[in-house]
């Protein structure tokens, strides 16, 4: 299922391509609006976000303890 950001990314420039847009222009429109999304995700355990950085050793104990599953953004 896509969201709103990543449909008008995949669709906006075959829009515009039918529109008569030139390949630089394209390319253009591409690169303005690569950076609007962000993706939201889980993980069902803490071992790579700590050791990655992402959390703490302790944080990472009381999650696992309460059961609770980290929320990542990736923009």
């Amino acid at each position: 299922m896509m969201n709103k950001t990543q449909k008008e990314q995949t669709t906006g420039p075959i829009r515009r391509k039918a529109g008569g847009d030139t390949l630089e222009e394209l390319s253009q429109w591409v690169l303005r609006h690569r950076m609007e999304g962000c993706r939201w995700f889980t993980v069902d355990v803490y071992d790579h976000p700590r050791r990655g950085g992402r959390v703490s050793a302790g944080a990472a104990a009381l999650g696992t303890a309460l059961q609770l599953k980290p929320l990542l953004q990736v923009n």
